[in-house]
């Protein structure tokens, strides 16, 4: 891979984990969180709309969830513009480790919370975050 496709893969990401935090931090307003209501009720199975973002602590962590996400986003965004050049091969690797951490802590945690159909949809999460990082075999010499 070259620095320019870290520097590509890891913005691609960036954007990925703002976007995620801002639709967390959205969904804290009544007003926005019902797509994201209607995700939790499918995860905590059975659809049946008993799953609310209603309680204080519920928003709450919604918020702190955005917080976090948003800054780890812009944390890869502002690392993919300086690092890409000088260590390509430490950003690519120290964004996979980001997301092996978020998939295995989150992961663990969604079936501690009796909902580990989570996982699947963490799994979409992943490979749209790790796929544009893969090493690509090395062009062969005819």
């Amino acid at each position: 891979m070259t620095p320019k496709d870290i520097a590509r893969g890891t913005r691609m990401g960036g954007y990925i984990i703002v976007a995620t935090g801002l639709f967390s931090l959205l969904s804290v307003i009544p007003a926005f969180g019902e797509p994201l209501r209607w995700l939790g009720d499918l995860i905590i199975w059975p659809l049946d709309g008993q799953d609310t973002l209603e309680a204080t602590t519920t928003r709450l962590l919604l918020a702190i969830m955005g917080g976090a996400f948003a800054g780890w986003g812009v944390m890869l965004l502002l690392l993919s513009r300086t690092l890409a050049e000088v260590a390509p091969e430490a950003l690519r690797r120290a964004a996979l480790a980001g997301y092996a951490v978020w998939f295995v802590v989150d992961g663990l945690g969604s079936v501690l919370a009796g909902a580990p159909a989570n996982i699947l949809g963490n799994l979409v999460f992943l490979v749209l975050l790790v796929w544009p990082l893969r090493t690509r075999p090395a062009p062969q010499p005819a």
